[in-house]
């Protein structure tokens, strides 16, 4: 799988104008300013993905989500030449060990430089090709850096104006980790919903031996009768709402450590040992201000992309077959 994701990664890396060059004419299915767009590129992104999605749908749904795909990659590649193309324009220079820096990091993901090279030669690939593509990939990161990040600045202020307009984004839910000891109720007790006198009398002998002081989870795994017996009746973590109101407002009234009163649900008698509790947090300001200079920056990040590619479509002659 590893020797897979690495060769699929290649594989996409790999499609770009430098490897489609060396192809066999086909169909220009798009042409962006004076560079044309082929079926045989664009099929070299779609063919991974089609191997993916066909293990998850079929029929009509396939078809639909196979185009959905095919149109994002499309708009994708048009995007990408768009922007090599204006840092050509802009002249922004790659240099020799930035590239040598970048297939030093592709080379380690492989066990070798020998399954590299094999990887290479499957896909009828050469150092030069590979080369020549992480030239545009570096030159687009370059550009992007000059038009985007650097264009985008986050103000003290609007800090903390977000932390003030979304106190509940950043606070922490009381939590409390539980063990569970269950005996059903009967049928008979079940259906005329009354107490069913022996399987509480069952968890009453049960939680005697609690209080003498045997370990909750050896008793869980000898007669708890629900999912979590088998690991002591280790629940886990759990927050308001996850159980029924009934329980949860007993449970999260105790102390760690202790014990719960024998509560009772429709089927089922429970006790509970509250094993860790953690109360809920509000985090100050400073504690939080890091998350949201990169929430803030995201965010202005991808309206900046947005309207300069809207800008480099707008001066771009765009033909889409």
């Amino acid at each position: 799988m590893k020797r897979f994701c690495h060769a699929l990664a290649l594989t996409l890396l790999m499609a770009s104008p430098a490897w489609a060059q060396r192809q066999l004419v086909d169909r220009v299915i798009a042409v962006i300013n004076d560079e044309a767009v082929t079926q045989s590129e664009l099929d070299v992104y779609l063919r991974p993905l089609y191997e993916s999605l066909k293990e998850q749908y079929e029929g009509t749904e396939l078809m639909r989500q196979l185009n959905d795909a095919r149109l994002k990659l499309l708009n994708q590649m048009i995007e990408d030449r768009l922007v090599y193309q204006e840092a050509m324009a802009q002249e922004i220079t790659v240099d020799e060990a930035e590239i040598d820096e970048r297939l030093r990091e592709i080379q380690s993901r492989f066990e070798s430089p020998e399954a590299f090279e094999e990887e290479l030669l499957n896909q009828g690939h050469t150092v030069a090709d590979l080369r020549e593509n992480l030239k545009h990939q570096v030159a687009i990161r370059k550009l992007h850096d000059r038009e985007i990040r650097v264009q985008v600045v986050v103000s003290p202020r609007e800090i903390e104006e977000y932390y003030q307009n979304h106190p509940s984004e950043f606070a922490e839910e009381g939590k409390i980790k539980i063990r569970s000891i269950t005996v059903r109720k009967s049928i008979e007790a079940i259906e005329k919903g009354i107490t069913d006198e022996e399987a509480k009398a069952k968890l009453e002998s049960i939680e005697k031996r609690i209080r003498w002081g045997e370990a909750f989870e050896n008793l869980a795994r000898e007669f708890s009768e629900d999912n979590h017996a088998a690991e002591g009746g280790m629940v886990g973590g759990i927050k308001k709402g996850d159980m029924l109101p009934q329980i949860e407002e007993s449970l999260f009234e105790l102390k760690e450590g202790t014990i719960s009163p024998i509560l009772e649900t429709a089927g089922a008698y429970h006790l509970f040992k509250i094993e860790e509790k953690k109360l809920g947090h509000v985090p100050t300001l400073e504690e939080v201000r890091t998350k949201i200079q990169g929430i803030l920056f995201r965010e202005k990040a991808e309206k900046r992309f947005k309207d300069w590619m809207e800008e480099l479509k707008a001066k771009a002659y765009i033909s889409v077959r």
